[in-house]
Parts: C-alpha cells; sequence; structure tokens
C-alpha cells in the first residue's frame, strides 16, 4: 500500500493498493507541509479505524506502550 500525492508517482506501479491525497501544490513547493498534512490525516483515519476494530487488542498495545516509555519521560 502507499499514500501519495502524486497519481504517476514510482510507487504506485509497486503498490498493491494506492491511496491519493489531494492537496495543491505549486512546483516550487513541492513536496510542501500541505501534502505531508494530508497524508498524516489519511494514516490516522486508518489508524482509527483499525484501533476500532481491533477494541481489545489496541488498548493492550497503548498500555504496553504506555508503561514501556514511562521511565524514559523528561
Amino acid at each position: 500500500m502507499s499514500i501519495t500525492n502524486y497519481a504517476k508517482s514510482p510507487i504506485t506501479s509497486v503498490s498493491d493498493i494506492v491511496l491519493l491525497t489531494s492537496a495543491k501544490e505549486t512546483p516550487l513547493r513541492s513536496g510542501a507541509l500541505t501534502s505531508k498534512i494530508a497524508q498524516l490525516h489519511v494514516l490516522d483515519i486508518l489508524y482509527t479505524a483499525v484501533a476500532i476494530q481491533l477494541k481489545e487488542r489496541s488498548l493492550a498495545s497503548l498500555n504496553r506502550t504506555a508503561h514501556a516509555v514511562l521511565d524514559k519521560l523528561y
């Protein structure tokens, strides 16, 4: 799976699933923050959907992660 702002990106030829984001950028600002935010939004939606489907497992994983970094917080 790939997430890209460009339908003709080389990554699309090797991806079984392609999610296209739509963030207009000028040629001078390719790779700007707008497209990154759009892609992060798609990732957040996918993560949330999976977490909802796997509620108990997700909560257990989040709890383990929180405990693993607890003593490393500043």
